[in-house]
C-alpha cells in the first residue's frame, strides 16, 4: 500500500508542475511577443525619421539653386525641385517593408520658410513662405488615413492590428560663409584656383568684379540636366586666361595657388581632382578662413599639368578663390597674391592658345557643402536686407534644424 501510494503522489505532483509550466512558457512567450512587438514598432519609427531626414535635406539642398544667380529666375522652380527631391528621397527609404510616400501635390507634407525667432516666445519658429525659402519642412507618415499603417507582428496578442507612425524634420541652408574645414573622409570641394578678383588698372575689365558682379560677362553656355550645353541661360561667364609663355604673371586673370601643395604639379592635379583635405590645411590650422584678414600666398601661372583634370571638372560645382595684388617671383611663372573672397563655379569649357596659353570659360553657381563654416552655427536665418548683402550668394551650408 505505501509504495501505491508514493507512486500516486508522483503522479499527482507531476499532474500539477505541467500545467504551471507551460501557463509559464505561455507568459514568457506572450512579454517576448511583446517585446518583439515593441522592438518592431521602434525600428519603423527610427526609419521614418532617417526618411524624413533624408528628404528634408534634399528638399533644402535645391533651394540652393543657380535661379538665385539670374536676375529673370523662376522662383518656383526651385521649390518644385525641392518636392520632386524630398519624393525621390523618401520614396528611396524603406519603412516596414515599404516605401515612404510624401505628398507633393499639396503642402500638407513639404513646406518651405525660414527659421526666424518668435517675437512672443524668443524661441525659433518656422515661417512658412515661398519666396526664396531657406527651410524645408518633411512631414513622413504610415497611418491608417493615409492607408499605409505598421501592420503589428503579433496583433492577436496586442489586441491591435496597426500602429500608426509619424516623423517630421526640418532643413536648411545657410551661407553665412566664414570659411572652409575639411574632414576625415570629407575634403573641401574646392580647386586650387585663383580668379582674378579687382585690377588696379580700371581700364582692365577681365575681372570678377566686372564680369560676375556687374554682370558684363558673356552668356553662351547653359547647364541643364547635367550637361553643359551651347545656350545661354541669363547666368553670365567670365573666360580666365592663363599667361602665354612670353607674358607676366599679372596678364593672366588666373593663377594656381598653393593651399598645401607647394604648387607641385602632381598635387595640384589631385587637389582639382578630390579637393583639399586635411593634410592639405595643416600649416593653415586646419581650416581656410575669411573673417580673420587676407591670406598671401604663392601662386604659379604655369596651367600646363592642371588643364587635364580641370578638364575633368567640366560641369562640375567647386570652389575657387579670388584674388588681387598679384606679385611676380624670382621666376616668371611663380609669384605672389591675396586671397579675398570665396565663390563658387562651373568650368563650361577649355580652349588651348596659340602662345601657350588657355582659356577657361567659368561660370559662377550655387552649391552646398558640409565642410562650410558659419558665422553663427545653429542660430536662426531668415536672410535680412543687411545680412544678405554680407552673405556668400555662392556657397551655402546644408544643415538639419530643429
Amino acid at each position: 500500500m505505501k509504495r501505491f501510494h508514493r507512486q500516486s503522489g508522483r503522479h499527482a505532483r507531476r499532474g500539477s508542475i505541467m500545467p504551471a509550466i507551460a501557463m509559464a512558457l505561455l507568459v514568457a512567450g506572450t512579454a517576448m511577443a511583446l517585446v518583439l512587438d515593441r522592438l518592431w514598432i521602434d525600428a519603423a519609427e527610427a526609419e521614418l525619421r532617417t526618411a524624413a531626414e533624408a528628404s528634408a535635406l534634399a528638399a533644402a539642398g535645391e533651394l540652393a539653386s543657380d535661379e538665385r544667380l539670374r536676375t529673370d529666375g523662376n522662383p518656383e522652380e526651385p521649390i518644385m525641385a525641392a518636392r520632386r527631391a524630398a519624393a525621390q528621397v523618401a520614396a528611396g527609404n524603406r519603412v516596414a517593408g515599404a516605401p515612404v510616400v510624401v505628398d507633393t501635390e499639396t503642402d500638407r507634407d513639404i513646406r518651405f520658410g525660414h527659421i526666424v525667432i518668435s517675437g512672443e516666445t524668443g524661441e525659433p519658429t518656422f515661417l512658412e513662405t515661398d519666396h526664396q525659402p531657406t527651410t524645408a519642412s518633411v512631414r513622413a507618415l504610415r497611418t491608417r488615413g493615409r492607408g499605409n499603417p505598421v501592420a503589428r507582428l503579433f496583433r492577436e496578442l496586442t489586441g491591435k492590428a496597426y500602429r500608426d507612425v509619424a516623423a517630421y524634420a526640418t532643413a536648411s541652408i545657410d551661407n553665412r560663409i566664414i570659411g572652409l574645414r575639411p574632414f576625415e573622409g570629407g575634403p573641401i570641394p574646392a580647386l586650387p584656383l585663383g580668379i582674378l578678383e579687382t585690377a588696379a588698372d580700371p581700364r582692365r575689365v577681365d575681372t570678377w568684379q566686372r564680369q560676375i558682379d556687374e554682370r558684363e560677362g558673356p552668356d553662351e553656355y547653359g547647364y541643364r540636366d547635367g550637361l553643359v550645353i551651347d545656350e545661354p541661360d541669363g547666368i553670365p561667364e567670365i573666360v580666365l586666361h592663363t599667361a602665354g609663355t612670353d607674358q607676366p604673371l599679372d596678364a593672366a586673370n588666373t593663377l594656381l595657388i598653393d593651399i598645401g601643395s607647394g604648387l607641385h604639379h602632381y598635387e595640384l592635379a589631385r587637389q582639382i581632382r578630390t579637393g583639399l583635405d586635411v593634410a592639405d590645411l595643416v600649416d593653415f590650422g586646419g581650416e581656410i578662413r575669411i573673417d580673420q584678414g587676407p591670406y598671401h600666398l604663392e601662386c604659379d601661372a604655369q596651367f600646363t599639368d592642371a588643364i587635364e583634370p580641370l578638364a575633368e571638372m567640366i560641369g562640375r560645382r567647386r570652389i575657387a578663390f579670388l584674388y588681387v595684388d598679384p606679385v611676380a617671383g624670382e621666376t616668371d611663372s611663380l609669384g605672389e597674391l591675396t586671397v579675398t573672397r570665396l565663390v563658387a563655379i562651373r568650368v563650361m569649357d577649355i580652349r588651348a592658345g596659340e602662345d601657350g596659353s588657355f582659356e577657361i570659360v567659368a561660370q559662377p553657381c550655387v552649391m552646398t557643402t558640409r565642410t562650410a563654416l558659419l558665422t553663427d552655427p545653429g542660430a536662426p536665418w531668415d536672410g535680412t536686407p543687411e545680412e544678405r548683402a554680407s552673405a556668400n550668394p555662392y556657397i551655402f551650408k546644408l544643415q538639419l534644424t530643429r
